[in-house]
């Protein structure tokens, strides 16, 4: 079958598809290139949204005699993601940041992550009081606005530093131990570039003496996503 039959089929396929299909000529040329010297003009440029779709480009491939061509960042160097087949582009939709292991240092993501949004993971210490009294869906909401951000919230009660408690002689090693129990440990084995938030002052202060990483307050990371 000729370009302009495949191009055809490929519209009607958009009907069933749950992600984008172009087949228009400047999406095409905009997919021509990557970070190499190669250039060549795709049959089109599909953004696959669920399982499904992936499939359904296998089978479509597959009875076309046509090729699929995943991209992502599009930084190849060799042309790798240049083709003249269907590019299958997973940066727009497939960019979940699936789990985290705290104790083994790795993270399980869809494979439209890049670096950069993977150090846009955010881990939240809640102030107590807000979460006594109400929650802190409204700040994880916030924190989750900025396009990629991501936010876990540290399942820790008090950060042990209550105030000024902390700050008293008599009280310091209770509140380090506070500290010990969960929030401190859930900080220490994030990656070097998670974000950590915390609203409450003494809370930012209690983390930066137990664990020697800086916290930023929930306005602070918003401000910094959007200047």
């Amino acid at each position: 079958m000729n370009q302009s039959g495949i191009q055809d089929q490929l519209e009607q396929l958009q009907q069933r598809f749950d992600g984008d299909i172009f087949i228009d000529e400047p999406t095409r040329l905009m997919y021509a290139t990557d970070a190499s010297a190669y250039r060549e003009v795709p049959l089109a440029v599909t953004r696959p949204k669920t399982k499904k779709d992936i499939h359904t480009l296998i089978e479509f491939a597959t009875n076309n005699q046509t090729s699929l061509i995943p991209r992502a960042a599009g930084t190849s160097l060799a042309g790798q993601v240049v083709g003249d087949g269907i590019i299958v582009d997973i940066s727009k939709y497939w960019t979940r940041i699936l789990e985290v292991s705290q104790d083994e240092h790795w993270v399980r993501v869809e494979p439209g992550v890049n670096l950069d949004e993977l150090n846009l993971y955010l881990k939240l210490h809640g102030y107590c009081q807000q979460k006594a009294i109400a929650s802190t869906d409204s700040t994880k909401q916030m924190l989750a606005f900025p396009e990629n951000y991501t936010v876990e919230e540290i399942p820790s009660g008090c950060c042990g530093m209550a105030g000024a408690f902390g700050f008293e002689k008599e009280h310091y090693d209770v509140s380090m131990k506070v500290g010990e129990l969960v929030l401190f440990p859930a900080v220490r084995v994030t990656l070097p570039d998670t974000i950590i938030a915390a609203p409450g002052t003494s809370c930012r202060q209690q983390i930066k003496d137990g664990t020697g990483r800086d916290v930023l307050h929930p306005v602070e990371i918003i401000y910094d996503a959007l200047i």
